[in-house]
């Protein structure tokens, strides 16, 4: 995954709406309530979901079916919220109007110290689009990066955040799989989408950018080929 830059003034609003909704309408902690921390008991409840540890074990101690989806977060689904209003159900439906009719895979809102574990999403592989907004920015997305063999951090800044990024299919690239996961100080909100289509992924990242953006990343993105 990599950050890029939002320009476009429609999305840029779109998604200020549904900030803005969230944020200042009293839905938030309401959100916060609905947040519940599920722990799937497969690595020792002592080890935080998010930590090294807790991904070295995943990776090399299991198959790599098994962390497919996270097993373990601490978040609110507002996909499916008692409490989300419908003004948030319209801003989402305008976002994917402006993003080409994309439907969102996850939009979820982490509350204070909320997470979401180690997983790597190879059993929904394709080309993807993250959005998350934080109040303060104490909030990040960590992921595995196999040329260094180390975990690498994307701090979140204060505001609406971009990445983009390719997940590997898990059953023809399981030794490519894109370990990922996040964590926040303070509430932070996250927009997902998962493209199968990649020159309509390419379409909506020039669209996000005003056509701004890493060519040479962009393009190596997707299935690696066999030699």
């Amino acid at each position: 995954m990599r950050p890029i830059q939002l320009k476009n003034e429609s999305i840029f609003k779109t998604l200020r709406s549904i900030s803005d909704t969230i944020y200042e309408d009293n839905i938030l902690n309401e959100l916060i309530s609905e947040s519940k921390e599920d722990r799937s008991e497969l690595i020792d409840a002592t080890i935080h979901p998010v930590s090294d540890d807790y991904f070295h074990c995943a990776m090399n101690d299991f198959s790599v079916e098994t962390f497919g989806f996270p097993r373990d977060a601490y978040m609110s689904s507002i996909n499916a919220s008692k409490t989300a209003s419908d003004s948030i159900k319209r801003h989402k439906r305008k976002l994917q109007r402006v993003l080409g009719g994309q439907s969102s895979a996850l939009t979820a809102l982490y509350p204070h110290d909320g997470y979401i574990g180690w997983h790597h999403n190879g059993n929904a592989p394709g080309y993807n689009i993250l959005f998350s907004y934080s109040l303060d920015g104490k909030g990040c997305f960590k992921f595995y990066d196999y040329e260094t063999k180390e975990i690498k951090v994307l701090q979140d800044e204060p505001g609406w955040n971009v990445k983009v990024g390719y997940y590997p299919n898990e059953n023809t690239e399981p030794e490519n799989v894109y370990w990922h996961t996040a964590e926040t100080k303070n509430p932070r909100l996250s927009v997902a989408f998962i493209v199968d289509d990649r020159n309509i992924w390419k379409s909506m990242i020039n669209d996000i950018t005003n056509g701004e953006y890493d060519k040479e990343y962009i393009e190596a993105q997707g299935p690696k080929k066999k030699d």
